[in-house]
This record gives C-alpha cells, sequence and structure tokens, in this order.
C-alpha cells in the first residue's frame, strides 16, 4: 500500500506539472503574439516617423534588439547582446533577398486604396517593416518556445518561411492601418508606444 501511495502522489505531481506547464506555453505563445504585434506596429510607425536618410535603420535596430530582449524574458532565456546582434545582422541579410518582392507587393496594396495614387515610399517601407517585425518575432518567438533557446539556423528558416506566409493579408492589414494613420494627418511621429 505504501508503494502504491507513493506512485498514486507521484502520478497526481505529474499530472498538476503537465497541466501548469500547458497553461504556461499558451499564456507564453498568447503574450509572445501580443509583444510581436506590438513591435510591428512601433515598426511601422517608426518607419513612418524617420525624418533623414539612415534613421530608420537606427530606430529597427533599437525595436529589433528589444523585441528579442523581451521575448527572451517571457521565455525565460538569457538574452546575449552578442548573439541578438550577430542573429539580426543574418536576419537583415534574409531580408534584403526578399527586399524587392516584399515593395512590389506592398506597392500594388497601396494602389487599391482610392485616392492614393502613387505611393509614398515611406509608407511602403513602414509596411514592409511592419511585415519583417512579425515575421522575426514569430520565428524568435517559436524557437525559444520550442528550442529554449534562440537558435540561428532554424530560426532563420522560419523567419524566410513567416516573411511568405499569408503576405498579402498581413500586408492589406498593415497598409490599411498606414493609411488611416496618414488620413488622420498624422505624420506616425510620437507613435513610439502602442
Amino acid at each position: 500500500p505504501q508503494v502504491l501511495d507513493a506512485l498514486r502522489d507521484t502520478a497526481v505531481f505529474v499530472l498538476a506539472q503537465q497541466k501548469l506547464d500547458v497553461a504556461v506555453a499558451a499564456h507564453r505563445r498568447e503574450k509572445a503574439g501580443d509583444i510581436v504585434q506590438s513591435y510591428s506596429r512601433k515598426a511601422v510607425f517608426g518607419a513612418l516617423a524617420a525624418v533623414s536618410p539612415g534613421t530608420d535603420i537606427l530606430i529597427q535596430g533599437y525595436l529589433g534588439i528589444n523585441l528579442i530582449k523581451d521575448l527572451c524574458a517571457l521565455y525565460e532565456v538569457p538574452a546575449r547582446e552578442i548573439d541578438m546582434q550577430r542573429f539580426l545582422n543574418l536576419a537583415g541579410g534574409q531580408v534584403r533577398r526578399n527586399v524587392n518582392l516584399l515593395l512590389a507587393l506592398v506597392g500594388n496594396i497601396f494602389k487599391a486604396f482610392p485616392g492614393m495614387g502613387t505611393v509614398v515610399g515611406g509608407m511602403i517601407h513602414a509596411v514592409v517593416y511592419g511585415l519583417v517585425f512579425e515575421s522575426l518575432g514569430k520565428a524568435v518567438a517559436r524557437s525559444l518556445e520550442t528550442r529554449g533557446d534562440l537558435v540561428n539556423g532554424p530560426t532563420l528558416r522560419m523567419f524566410e518561411d513567416n516573411l511568405s506566409e499569408d503576405l498579402e493579408s498581413r500586408a492589406k492589414r498593415l497598409a490599411q492601418m498606414v493609411w488611416n494613420r496618414q488620413r488622420e494627418g498624422g505624420d506616425g511621429a510620437g507613435t513610439g508606444t502602442s
């Protein structure tokens, strides 16, 4: 009877731990989605607020590092500055390979907005930055969730897959957000929060 009682207690603890693990994973997944969407909006508005050439790169670099830091904190993975910078440099290479496709798609989507005509380049870039941050954030969150670390190779492959996943509807959603912002008369300045 003592052995059976001990086994029963162990089984109860294991079941409780499994339920807790599932709940924690679901909470983290939801919170990671919120973080990714928040940084995607910040990337869009940061691109709209950039006032001189090169400032958008600084803004997006700052946001990229903080996106990864926030996701690492959520998944309780140590954020190593050098690893994050190396990963962002590698991801930047993938963005450069895909940027023409992204710019063409977003340009075509903006043509669908009545009265838009020729679109200001900054608006297109803002949407592209939003797409990149959504894709990057989802890939980083998935790597942290499934591997417990930011593993460059698989995460970069997920990032590249995410870039083209549901691209048109994501681009339309972000373009609508940019269009609404521009119609409201805002230039995106001071919209670093969400």
